[in-house]
Order: C-alpha cells, then structure tokens, then sequence
C-alpha cells in the first residue's frame, strides 16, 4: 500500500508530482513496488486529484479515494488497512510517496523480518520510519 493522500500544504504545489531524477516523485516508489511479486498493490489517492490516481493505476495500483485527506495520514492507514483485511490479506506493507529512495532490497528485508512478528519498522539513526 502508497500512502498518497497528503495535501502538500508545506511544499506550495502537489509534492507528489513534482519531477525528481526525470519523473513524478512517487513515481519511485511505485516502480519500485511494481517489481514485487504481491497479489496487490492499492495506493491512496485524494477524490480531487485524478493525476495521482492516474499515476498509480497505469502502473497496476487499484486505487482507494480517500474523501477527506484533511484528517491526516491515519484515515488513509485506516482505508488501506480495511482493503488488506477485506482480501484476507496475510501482511500489509506501508510506503509513503514521498519517499523515493526506498529500495527492492529494503523493501524484501522488511517482508523477510515480517515472518511471525506483528509489526516490522525501518529505523535509521534510531530514528523509527
């Protein structure tokens, strides 16, 4: 699941968008994403933004609108968190958009410390993400 829902308040235009190394910056994490084998990749867009729903689904995403992103990021862990449990769904993996450095690599060492355990973060510098 992406995370793609945030308003961008801070950044001054859809940060999601914005072109970083020649394409939509969450544009990396859903090429990154499209080369694992899950039986679905969903991504939580905003109902007023048809680009970023767009930049998903040509890529394989279902998407689920999120109607009120105002209410944060919680309310699209909420949404993507029932569309896992309604596909009885054995794990969710949670990216966010803005985070376009994150690797095939990375994202198989979170799925293999995932076996048994209930919760897997990243942590960098102590720092858990």
């Amino acid at each position: 699941m992406v995370l793609a829902a945030g308003l961008s308040r801070r950044f001054g235009s859809d940060k999601l968008l914005h072109s970083l190394r020649g394409m939509p910056l969450a544009a990396h994490i859903a090429e990154t994403l499209t080369t694992l084998p899950f039986a679905s990749r969903i991504a939580i867009c905003p109902a007023d933004d048809p680009r970023r729903s767009k930049l998903f689904a040509r890529r394989g995403f279902e998407i689920i609108v999120n109607p009120d992103p105002r209410r944060g990021l919680a309310s699209s862990l909420a949404l993507g968190a029932e569309a896992a449990k309604s596909r009885s769904a054995s794990f969710l993996l949670v990216c966010l958009a803005d985070r376009p450095n994150g690797t095939v690599a990375h994202c198989g060492l979170l799925l293999d410390a995932a076996t048994g355990a209930e919760v897997v973060t990243t942590a960098v510098s102590g720092v858990k993400s």
